[in-house]
């Protein structure tokens, strides 16, 4: 089973992404059943742009070092620098929108990437923070 947009999803993140090729970021890219991915790696950092499972998800997730991965919207909040309005969606419905979030995640881990590289475990506990605020919102609403 091929992914709705597909191909596109490819090269829209491969074009949006030259910077970090540039610096010299290793590229991995792999579809599934279930979804398809894009990821770029270098010794200390590790994004991956996903779009797939059953709900057409688009993401954009780091890793930096031993951390455990977060989205690049969790990044941001905690930086403080939102840099784009919508980074992440379900249900993206055609390419024009899920070409506008990649483009929005690649300007917002641009203009964000220096700062999340240099990150402490002050960010990341403020990170931890606000995804058990948000687990714990969801909980009393759906459990």
């Amino acid at each position: 089973m091929m992914i709705p947009f597909e191909q596109f999803f490819f090269d829209e993140v491969r074009k949006e992404n030259v910077f970090l090729r540039g610096l010299g970021y290793e590229e991995r890219s792999e579809a599934s059943e279930w979804g398809i991915e894009v990821e770029y790696t270098n010794d200390a950092i590790s994004v991956r742009y996903t779009f797939g499972d059953k709900d057409l998800l688009f993401n954009t997730c780091i890793k930096l070092g031993e951390n455990r991965e977060y989205g690049l919207w969790e990044w941001a909040d905690a930086l403080g620098t939102r840099a784009a309005k919508k980074i992440t969606d379900n249900l993206v419905p055609d390419e024009n929108a899920l070409g506008q979030l990649i483009q929005s995640s690649a300007l917002c881990l641009k203009l964000n990437l220096k700062q999340i590289l240099e990150a402490d475990s002050k960010t990341i506990k403020k990170i931890e923070t606000a995804r058990e605020a948000v687990r714990l919102e969801w909980e009393s609403k759906y459990k």
